[in-house]
């Protein structure tokens, strides 16, 4: 498999005075993808752009933080994917020939209210509308058709308290959302495929996390339920080309653990000494 990715972007934050700011983002990537499989020798050129910017006002009153981020993020993505013959390693006669175009975006807002720099509340929320295009190059039918997702409202609320200068207890529920990408849509055995829906899911979380006064030591443990629905899964036919489909739903119980050490307290003056 072949893959050349070039990506490229731009930020900046300018502050409009003590309470108000912006950052907004521009991205742009491009990908060249060749596979040549057994069945057949795929061929895949892709676009994609982002513009992202976020408004946050922060202020502070009677031993109260408060944050409030809002913005809006925009996806834009065109492919261009051939699948041909595979004669030793060489595109050989044309099997099928696509164009792809993929559009998203949301907006997003969240408040994040600490109080008496004691209790961490985050409230947040945001909506994604999903759609794409294509148009089959080979064939009879050249149209271009169409298929919109239905938005979805994705809240999350989090909550953080202090037990101690470096100990802190945690919990979170969220909704995530997670849309087929363009290789899911139009996989390697060269259709497209118009059921695929996107795979969304709640999560559910709390723990524990903290460290050392000097930062050296530092541990996390959780534990999580989340309920996935409509999940995206891999699938081969009978000529081993992949193809994906929505597999229900599942239900994902655990718990996780992290503990790091730092050996060097200053990595930065050994390296000074290099």
């Amino acid at each position: 498999i072949y893959n050349k990715t070039v990506l490229t972007g731009i930020s900046n934050t300018y502050e409009f005075n003590h309470h108000w700011s912006n950052t907004t983002s521009l991205s742009f990537s491009h990908t060249d993808f060749k596979n040549p499989f057994i069945t057949n020798y795929e061929k895949r050129k892709e676009n994609n752009l982002s513009l992202r910017s976020k408004f946050v006002y922060a202020a502070s009153f009677n031993e109260q933080d408060i944050k409030l981020v809002g913005g809006a993020e925009w996806l834009y993505g065109d492919a261009d994917i051939d699948n041909y013959g595979n004669k030793q390693g060489v595109p050989d006669t044309v099997q099928a020939k696509d164009q792809l175009w993929v559009r998203q975006w949301f907006p997003f807002v969240q408040l994040e209210w600490q109080l008496k720099k004691k209790l961490l509340l985050q409230i947040g929320a945001s909506t994604n509308s999903n759609m794409y295009r294509y148009k089959r190059l080979t064939g009879n039918d050249n149209s271009k058709k169409s298929k919109k997702f239905d938005e979805q409202f994705l809240p999350r609320l989090a909550l953080l308290y202090p037990l101690s200068k470096n100990i802190s207890l945690f919990a979170t529920v969220s909704k995530g959302f997670s849309p087929a990408t363009i290789a899911e849509i139009r996989s390697s055995d060269a259709n497209i495929n118009t059921d695929l829906q996107p795979e969304f899911g709640w999560n559910y979380e709390s723990g524990i996390r903290g460290g050392s006064a000097n930062s050296r030591f530092q541990f996390e443990g959780s534990i999580y339920y989340f309920k996935l629905q409509q999940a995206i899964v891999r699938r081969l036919n009978n000529a081993g080309a992949e193809y994906f489909i929505n597999a229900g739903g599942t239900d994902q119980k655990g718990f996780e653990a992290r503990v790091a050490y730092s050996l060097i307290n200053d990595p930065a003056a050994i390296l000074s000494l290099i």
